[in-house]
């Protein structure tokens, strides 16, 4: 049930959306509550599937510390604004733009006659801090980083961070691309200049030379990198190849494992090695999610279309391919959805529902 968010400012689309390549899109760990959508409307559930905050927005997100994200439409804009566990609006809808609470503090964006204003509040509401018309997704272990001149045509968009108090630790100088994560993984964020990528640490110091052609967080004390020849491999913190380049696409570590891509007989199929490199799940899958909570969201080919299921960390399949996509579990509950027969992804229309770890529905998918 991800969502890709997408807002005008000076006339030209924003979205952020998860990073390509990078750790599946996991809803935030230990909320309570599950994110549901009835007749085109969203509310909550709990993990018994039990309707607890009714579905009447346009628009939502997962819960995160607490606070949900939820918007609803007014003529052609939206309005932002966040809700408690109880469903009480607790930040009202009045921003023209937000993100997920994230080391408690928020994001939002009010549009200006000549730009934006962006602002970071606290759960309450209270305005902390602004950082003016950079643009910022939220904090990560006490960094969150700034973006200058996005989507404004002005110019080509850099990449700094602030602390948690709004004050700035690294100019705005790294290059940026929709796809990148700029977030700090245990200690280090990737950033790149003149296309190659590297990583810094929190204070800015360059810890990792920029030689990759991509990068991936660190996850479990290893990142995943690209080499000039467009092979995958893992180091460490120090730089060091741990896996050696040798997969056409890998994820992150999860669980001790890492989904990697290889082409097999002219297919690129999928499978898991360890943090020895050893693969210990055949490439034999269409696709490969990372493992979380123990299960991992694979997908093969049933007939002519390539269905979803879950496999253990021996490879055991556990629940049987039957779903146009899967997400990882969290709390005990995987996301599902079910296509309606399109065969056109544009114009496919799908539905969501909840699974337990036996695939038994919890939430059924509806229209």
């Amino acid at each position: 049930m991800r969502k890709s968010f997408s807002f005008l400012i000076v006339g030209v689309s924003l979205v952020c959306c998860t990073s390509f390549l990078t750790a599946a899109a996991v809803p935030f760990k230990n909320e309570p509550l599950f994110l549901i959508e009835q007749n085109g409307k969203y509310g909550y559930m709990d993990k018994n599937g039990q309707v607890k905050i009714k579905p009447r927005f346009d628009g939502a997100d997962d819960f995160s510390e607490g606070r949900a994200l939820v918007w609803q439409q007014q003529g052609d804009e939206f309005q932002y604004g966040y809700i408690d566990e109880q469903g009480k609006a607790i930040v009202p809808l009045s921003y023209d733009f937000a993100m997920d609470y994230r080391e408690g503090l928020a994001s939002v964006v009010t549009y200006l006659k000549d730009g934006i204003r962006n602002d970071f509040i606290d759960k309450t509401g209270k305005t902390v801090f602004s950082v003016g018309s950079h643009v910022s997704f939220g904090f990560s272990e006490g960094r969150a980083a700034i973006l200058n001149n996005f989507g404004t045509g002005m110019g080509d968009t850099r990449v700094g961070f602030i602390d948690n108090k709004g004050k700035t630790i690294v100019q705005p100088q790294y290059e940026y691309t929709i796809a990148d994560d700029s977030d700090f993984h245990e200690g280090l964020a990737s950033v790149h200049k003149n296309g190659q990528y590297g990583f810094i640490d929190k204070n800015g110091a360059v810890k990792i030379n920029f030689k990759y052609e991509t990068a991936l967080p660190f996850q479990e004390n290893l990142a995943a990198v690209e080499d000039d020849n467009g092979k995958w491999g893992f180091i460490d913190k120090t730089g060091e190849y741990i896996i050696q380049p040798q997969f056409a696409e890998v994820n992150s570590f999860h669980d001790g494992l890492a989904p990697v891509m290889q082409e097999v007989n002219g297919d690129s199929l999928w499978g898991y090695i360890d943090k020895t490199g050893k693969l210990v799940i055949p490439v034999e899958y269409t696709d490969a999610e990372p493992f979380a909570e123990g299960l991992a969201a694979v997908e093969v080919e049933v007939g002519d279309s390539g269905k979803w299921g879950f496999i253990d960390g021996q490879g055991t399949l556990v629940v049987k391919p039957q779903f146009d996509y899967a997400e990882p579990f969290h709390n005990g509950l995987a996301s599902v959805q079910i296509n309606d027969g399109s065969d056109n992804y544009a114009n496919a229309s799908y539905r969501y529902g909840y699974i337990n770890k036996q695939g038994k529905y919890v939430w059924k998918p509806s229209k």
